[in-house]
């Protein structure tokens, strides 16, 4: 079976994290379970998982929390200048 491939916090299921901890090392396996009962603590049975994942995933895929850089919206300025630029090359007033 492939490996599957991370592209999104989401792609981390339960089965995913078992499949990891069947490769990590046995200081990455302890933090799994250390914070697996942590949160199974904190959030209950039901409503672990999510948190978990968000940890794990912080841990083991920090690139997947890179911020991208939000685009810049031209100024009211920049855009009248485009505008009147095109206009200028149209041939417009």
């Amino acid at each position: 079976m492939a490996e599957k491939k991370v592209a999104t916090v989401l792609d981390i299921d339960r089965a995913y994290t078992m499949e990891f901890f069947k490769k990590a090392s046995q200081e990455d396996r302890e933090w799994m379970m250390e914070r697996t009962a942590y949160w199974v603590k904190e959030k209950g049975e039901r409503h672990y998982f999510a948190p978990y994942r968000s940890e794990f995933a912080k841990k083991f895929f920090p690139e997947l929390f890179v911020k991208k850089a939000p685009k810049k919206k031209p100024s009211m300025l920049e855009e009248m200048a485009r505008i009147d630029k095109e206009l200028k090359e149209k041939g417009g007033n």
